[in-house]
């Protein structure tokens, strides 16, 4: 592709946001948790923001309302890792009160 149109000069150019699987994912070329085409998933940026460091790579952000694409902060709560958030899952019909509230506010 030429220089000329890459990136902000391509016509189709979105702001470096797109979708991938279902969630909002940004152009970005200095994460270090970005993926190999350079995005990194919305969600794990807002969190970021909120806690003022990176998230590591175990540490799992959940969609409390199970909409993807909604990352208000308010929406966002954090799970140390996969397992906690599979556990979640698995349990919360049964035993567990449903989260309602972010961990991140």
């Amino acid at each position: 592709m030429k220089d000329n149109t890459k990136g902000e000069k391509n016509a189709s150019w979105k702001g470096g946001k797109t979708e991938d699987k279902g969630y909002i994912v940004i152009k970005t070329h200095d994460h270090p948790n970005r993926n190999k085409a350079n995005y990194i998933q919305e969600h794990r940026l807002v969190a970021e923001k909120s806690l003022g460091r990176y998230l590591t790579k175990q540490e799992l952000i959940h969609h409390i309302n199970e909409i993807l694409t909604d990352n208000r902060l308010e929406n966002l709560y954090l799970f140390k890792n996969k397992g906690e958030h599979t556990k979640y899952h698995m349990t919360k019909n049964n035993k567990i009160k449903p989260i309602t509230k972010s961990n991140l506010t």
